[in-house]
């Protein structure tokens, strides 16, 4: 189940977390798996439609078939509900190949239709900044983020936050890899581009242990057991 999934339901304390490390309970866990995926490239792949995400579709000269200003929902499975052509499959789709997809699809009941297909919001991808942040939440991504870009939507950095070391947490099977990287001295560590689904965490200054600050608001993300490898962590 991925942190998008799991959303709704970040205020459930009741399940089980346990991390696999191996360090001292006074530094972060040093990594011994080998993983890397945090790079400086960005991409616009993700920006595909996904569940819970809003389109809006205008079908010139037929408002009886077209969506509200508001746009309509992409449901859980991926689909587009229409009138007319009913259930449209979008998931992994960018707007102009749904375009295309809902000319065909509504071109079978009328004579060269004229229609246009437009997000109106994403929120199938997106990250979640939280610790001694002004605005901490769940954030949408509408275009690639580095994790400074991504920091900033976050509001400022509270009085207290750690500035040296900000955590940028990315879920994987059966693992959590984590990057720290420096915000009072910004460098390339700080420029690693997000993936939907990444948790950004500005800790308190004075904490010196990682597991014990990170591990209980992960726990109420509701994450299985991980074990955790980490990225730019040597001392």
């Amino acid at each position: 189940m991925s942190l998008l999934q799991k959303m709704p339901s970040l205020s459930m304390l009741a399940l089980l977390f346990a991390v696999v490390v191996s360090s001292c309970s006074s530094t972060p866990p040093l990594d011994n798996s080998g993983l890397r995926t945090m790079n400086t490239a960005r991409s616009w792949e993700f920006l595909a439609i996904g569940p819970s995400d809003i389109v809006r579709v205008t079908v010139m000269g037929h408002p009886e078939l077209s969506t509200s200003p508001d746009g309509m929902r992409v449901d859980p499975q991926g689909n587009l509900h229409l009138p007319m052509i009913g259930g449209v499959s979008v998931k992994g789709l960018h707007i102009t190949q749904i375009n295309e997809l809902l000319h065909d699809s509504y071109g079978k009941f009328l004579r060269e239709p004229s229609l246009t297909a437009e997000v109106v919001k994403f929120q199938s991808r997106g990250f979640y900044a939280f610790g001694h942040l002004a605005d901490p939440g769940f954030k949408v991504m509408e275009r690639p983020l580095n994790a400074i870009e991504a920091l900033s939507l976050s509001g400022q950095l509270m009085r207290g936050a750690d500035r040296e070391s900000v955590f940028l947490l990315r879920p994987h099977d059966d693992r959590m890899e984590v990057h720290r990287f420096n915000m009072k001295t910004p460098s390339t560590a700080a420029m690693v581009a997000l993936e939907p689904g990444d948790l950004i965490y500005v800790r308190q200054t004075g904490f010196d242990d990682f597991q014990e600050d990170i591990l209980p608001i992960l726990m109420g993300l509701g994450y299985p057991a991980l074990q955790v490898s980490v990225n730019g962590m040597s001392n």
